[in-house]
């Protein structure tokens, strides 16, 4: 067609309809992408008001509109593909109403609440017929983002009820049948929902993966292992044939795709141990798989949002309960304390992984901004641990609580107070113990409790309450002191043979000596990043104790900017022009004149000294004044020595200004 003088294009909804239903989405959006691009603008001719100008607006008019449609259809292509940022913005710049740019801001940042109070407000306007005049088109953009909010947030009657709704259908009719037999497939296995799947996926195979596997999971769930057995091989086919037709260049398509593929893989591993009478004659055999394979395989928490979350707990959940039950079928035989103790030993592994995972997705939803999922998820953490208070579970609460509220958490005194009485109720119902079992979460706690200690002092010199700001920062200093010393005895109990650290109450880091040991670098660069900004302030006064206190702060940055470097933590790099600048000036009295070779040396005995290297250009420029080249100049010999020619060209530009000193050197 491109080869044409003047090409013959397919109307551009049977190009849409086709890609969908052959699911070769990729190739639409290319066609459909080609014809926009050499479609010729058609414009208006002749002057006045003659038949054949109003001929040439009318011509051009209809072109605009075609055009209009084309660019719509494209964005239901690429939403279709998993590419949504391109549909919203399209969307976005086509709306006629302000609600749907809202939604539409709101839902791209996961706040699929606030998006679907949107939705709902415009679909209710819509079906009351108090707003008539919106396009049709709009309307199907409420329709499928009422459906993409309801999955997000997990209102599966809602959703049902959503898409089973006559003008949701007719705007959003992919997404509804989508959501319909989706619905079916989690709901109860039966041959209702055999049929809805089917239904839905000979209207549109691009479904078939996802539908697929989650009948199987319905069917393992319901203790159907036959009919489960027998499904893996189609959905095996539908996963081959998925990613053979689908456009190399389909990215997110494809990553779509490897969802659905895990579940199948961990429902095909978990019937082979079940249909092998020997896997299951013990304990120790039985729960391997939720001890090993389970931790390492977990949905991305940058990309993948609550509903592939969702699934993974929901496919484990009956991965656990079949091995359960079929563990118990195949020691029957046994005594009843032996099989009493074999159903606690599988039962406490698989509470155990489906807790870590609970804790893992609440963790993902809450930094995607879906704190409804993430709410859900803690709940369901809590209902897996039979709702026992754990200090990794409050931490949770109160770490969505803060990011809840990131935006008036230094202004609000009140909610300051509240976080404040949590974190002492969080200290009284969980004593302090030298102990390494419980330092992870500890750490976890001190550097939150820092954090907001310093968000208050933050707010109390805004409204210049200098006392009460250093009052403030005094005690955020002496948490984040104490989460460094936590930090150090979970490495320092590792490294002496000491208990592993629980593998499912861990608030952050893995539980082994490399996590924490990264752990105790970010304890460090968080006392390091608040002594920094409490030196880059002015001295409140000029009395001898802000100057102890001065003094104190940048030896407590300098130390801890150097152990972050050389712990792992390449941030505190962040850190080096200004505590170089804040020590070359030392020689007033203010600071120990020693701290600035203490820093010089240590930063150019770093293990590795790469991070330092995008403050060559600073470094090369401090050495025009005598005080900071006795600091910056061993830490540029360092970077000279390992990568020359990174600081060579900036040397040779500044070295005409230079003392002769440092330009020997």
């Amino acid at each position: 067609m491109s080869a044409a003088p003047e090409p013959s294009w397919v109307p551009a909804e049977t190009v849409a309809r086709t890609g969908e239903q052959s699911a070769n989405v990729h190739t639409a959006i290319l066609v459909l992408e080609h014809a926009l691009f050499c479609r010729p603008a058609a414009t208006a001719s002749g002057s006045g008001g003659g038949k054949r100008a109003k001929a040439g607006a009318a011509a051009a008019t209809l072109a605009d509109a075609d055009a209009d449609s084309t660019r719509l259809l494209l964005a239901g292509l690429h939403a279709a593909a998993g590419e949504i940022d391109v549909p919203r913005a399209v969307f976005a710049t086509e709306a006629t109403r302000a609600w749907t740019c809202d939604a539409l801001a709101l839902a791209a940042r996961a706040n699929y609440a606030g998006a679907l109070a949107k939705y709902d407000q415009a679909w209710a306007e819509a079906a009351t017929g108090a707003d008539e005049c919106a396009p049709a088109w709009e309307r199907g953009v409420w329709a499928a983002g009422r459906l993409e909010a309801l999955e997000a947030l997990g209102r599966w009657p809602e959703l049902k009820a959503a898409a089973a709704d006559e003008a949701t259908q007719a705007g959003a009719k992919m997404g509804a049948a989508r959501a319909l037999a989706l619905c079916a497939a989690l709901g109860p296995y039966d041959k209702a929902a055999e049929e809805a799947v089917k239904a839905a996926v000979a209207a549109t195979p691009l479904l078939e993966a996802e539908l697929r596997a989650t009948l199987a999971v319905s069917a393992l769930q319901h203790q159907q292992l036959d009919s489960a057995r027998s499904m893996l091989p189609r959905c095996e086919l539908a996963f081959v044939q998925a990613w053979a037709g689908t456009h190399p260049e389909a990215h997110q398509q494809l990553r779509a795709l490897l969802q659905p593929l895990q579940v199948v893989a961990e429902l095909g591993g978990a019937l082979a141990k079940i249909a092998d009478p020997r896997a299951l004659l013990s304990a120790a055999v039985a729960t391997a798989e939720p001890r090993g394979p389970w931790r390492h395989a977990t949905p991305s928490p940058a990309t993948d949002g609550a509903p592939a979350w969702a699934a993974l707990l929901r496919a484990r959940e009956a991965v656990g309960d079949a091995v359960l039950t079929r563990a118990l079928e195949l020691n029957r035989d046994a005594d009843a304390p032996e099989r009493d103790a074999l159903k606690a030993r599988v039962h406490a592994e698989v509470c155990g992984a489906q807790a870590w995972l609970c804790s893992q997705a609440a963790r993902a939803t809450r930094a995607q901004g879906n704190f409804v999922a993430s709410k859900n998820f803690l709940k369901q953490w809590a209902q897996v641990t039979g709702k026992q208070l754990t200090l990794a579970y409050s931490l949770a609460v109160v770490r969505l609580k803060l990011a809840e509220n990131a935006s008036a958490a230094a202004g609000s005194g009140k909610y300051a107070s509240i976080l404040g009485s949590t974190f002492q109720m969080l200290e009284g119902a969980f004593p302090a113990t030298e102990d390494a079992e419980r330092s992870r979460e500890w750490r976890a706690l001190a550097i939150a409790r820092g954090g907001l200690l310093s968000e208050q002092a933050a707010g109390a010199r805004e409204h210049a309450a200098a006392a009460e700001a250093v009052a403030l920062e005094r005690k955020a200093l002496a948490q984040l002191e104490l989460a460094v010393r936590w930090a150090g005895l979970t490495v320092g109990s590792l490294a002496s043979g000491g208990p592993q650290v629980a593998a499912y109450e861990d608030d952050g880091d893995d539980a082994t000596p490399l996590g924490d040991a990264l752990g105790c670098a970010h304890a460090s660069l968080a006392l390091a990043n608040f002594a920094v900004s409490a030196l880059s302030r002015p001295d409140d006064n000029g009395g001898g104790d802000a100057r102890e206190r001065r003094a104190a702060l940048a030896r407590t940055a300098v130390e801890r900017t150097l152990f972050s470097l050389r712990a792992g933590a390449i941030d505190a790099a962040d850190h080096v022009p200004t505590l170089i600048r804040l020590c070359a000036v030392a020689g007033d009295g203010a600071l120990d004149p020693k701290l600035g070779t203490a820093l010089a040396d240590g930063l150019a005995r770093l293990p590795a000294v790469w991070p330092l290297l995008r403050w060559a250009p600073q470094l090369v420029g401090e050495l025009g004044e005598a005080r900071s080249a006795q600091l910056s100049l061993p830490v540029l010999l360092a970077l000279a020595a390992r990568y020359p020619q990174a600081v060579y060209f900036q040397f040779q530009l500044a070295r005409p200004t230079l003392p002769a000193a440092c330009a020997a050197a």
